[in-house]
């Protein structure tokens, strides 16, 4: 792999962030 960790986790962290916020989001559609 030739990603820094710090870089990906920061990466995985916005990732996550964006999943809870659409999941919240879908889940207040429901």
């Amino acid at each position: 792999m030739g990603y820094d960790p710090c870089v990906n986790l920061s990466e995985w962290a916005k990732e996550q962030q964006v999943l809870m916020q659409n999941s919240s989001y879908f889940f207040g559609l429901a």
